[in-house]
């Protein structure tokens, strides 16, 4: 359940179903009952297995600074429903949410979609009111049958693809590329990050069908543009240059696709020095996120984001203990990532966190094959955490876990200050 988005199906009486049913059929018909919002939008379909909401950051930044007001839906939430939706950066506010299912509740469409394709009707319905210049969207799951999959956008970025939500979208890299290459529509041109090679076949495979240029960020990818006094080049060897607050080699690449995005979507009025802004000042919360000088959050969550994340940790910390404390739902490759943030690890503790597929700690404990580790109650750790002076802790395993410790951690921050 999305935090606070029962508050408004119950005030407004509109019920969903709370079983994840990917198709289009269902969203389409509740969409044409609602004027079918989502014609009116200019719309950048983002998808992937990791990325998409870092390069979604990347682009509001880097559109802000040249002026255009933008709207996002993302997935899933930091606190709770509202942050899923983004009006020119802000959260959208109760009275904005409640004017959009008052409209959901008179054309009638309670019953008729599921939990994240109803947030998605709210979303069309919110940017249609708001008026952004441009919409960045988040696919949910997958692609090609996810709710999101309702528009024909301006660019269409696929970041990365990996083994996930198997039991949906099929087991093979195969199967989930040609569910990620289903958000590319005729004639719009896709943006993909460093993929492989069996996915990287599929998706050119499916652009080919629907004459859909493709630009990838491989070993020769490289940016050249020069407008006046302004002027710059990078390729994958220096893009790491860039001053950005977003770390980590795996958020050049995400950077890499969303400044190529804005030079085809801004066109004449592409800024050098607006961009360079714009990624400097990006930022994503639960994305290596600082909470104290020695605690830090990350959301990877499978095999290639612990890759990432161990690589940010060596780079950034060095021989620093390292201690992990990981939550993780029981439908990730669990094994797999653990093994990946053991060559950096001096400990790991698991936690419990509220999720219908969370992993017991115990699971996780009985999974993980590194000789110092530990189960604790969540609220132990945090008030752990907030005293411990050796090394570093990172909070990684699921977005929900650091949902919840983040808002446990600023409860004890406040209550230590007022003691």
């Amino acid at each position: 359940m999305i935090p606070k988005l029962d508050d408004y199906q119950k005030r407004w009486g509109i019920e969903s179903d709370p079983i994840i049913k990917p198709g289009l059929d269902s969203i389409l018909s509740a969409l044409e009952r609602l004027g079918n919002p989502q014609k009116q939008l200019r719309v950048i379909h983002i998808a992937g297995t990791n990325g998409k909401g870092s390069t979604a950051a990347f682009l509001h930044s880097i559109l802000s600074e040249h002026g255009l007001k933008t709207a996002s839906f993302t997935s899933p939430w930091v606190v709770d429903v509202h942050d899923q939706i983004k009006l020119d950066g802000r959260n959208i506010t109760s009275e904005e949410m409640d004017e959009v299912f008052k409209r959901m509740k008179d054309a009638g469409i309670s019953g008729m979609l599921t939990e994240f394709e109803l947030l998605t009707a709210a979303a069309f319905l919110a940017f249609e009111e708001f008026q952004p210049d441009i919409v960045l969207l988040e696919a949910g799951m997958g692609g090609r049958y996810d709710s999101t999959n309702v528009i024909t956008p301006l660019v269409s970025i696929i970041t990365s693809i990996g083994l996930e939500h198997t039991n949906f979208l099929g087991e093979t890299i195969k199967d989930i590329a040609w569910h990620k290459g289903g958000i590319i529509k005729v004639g719009v041109p896709v943006i993909t990050g460093k993929l492989p090679s069996e996915a990287a076949k599929v998706i050119e495979e499916i652009a080919a069908e629907l004459k859909s240029d493709v630009m990838r960020f491989e070993e020769e990818f490289s940016i050249s543009r020069s407008k006046g006094s302004e002027s710059f080049h990078f390729d994958n060897k220096s893009i790491g240059n860039l001053q950005r607050t977003l770390l980590g080699s795996h958020q050049a690449s995400n950077m890499a696709l969303a400044i190529t995005t804005a030079i085809l979507v801004l066109d004449k009025e592409f800024s050098i020095n607006k961009t360079l802004q714009g990624v400097k000042t990006a930022v994503n919360p639960g994305r290596f996120e600082r909470i104290t000088d020695c605690v830090y959050m990350d959301g990877a969550h499978n095999v290639d984001s612990a890759k990432a994340l161990t690589k940010l940790v060596v780079d950034k910390f060095g021989e620093t203990p390292i201690h992990f404390v990981v939550g993780m739902l029981k439908d990730k490759d669990i094994e797999g990532f653990l093994l990946e943030l053991t060559g950096v690890a001096a400990s790991f503790t698991f936690v419990d966190f509220s999720h219908a597929r969370a992993a017991s700690p115990e699971e996780l404990l009985q999974k993980c094959e590194f000789s110092r580790k530990s189960v604790k109650n969540k609220n132990k750790v945090t008030l752990d955490l907030l005293s411990s002076e050796e090394g570093v802790t990172i909070i990684t395993g699921s977005l929900y876990l650091l949902t919840e410790l983040r808002e446990i951690i600023h409860g004890n921050l406040v209550n230590n200050q007022n003691s």
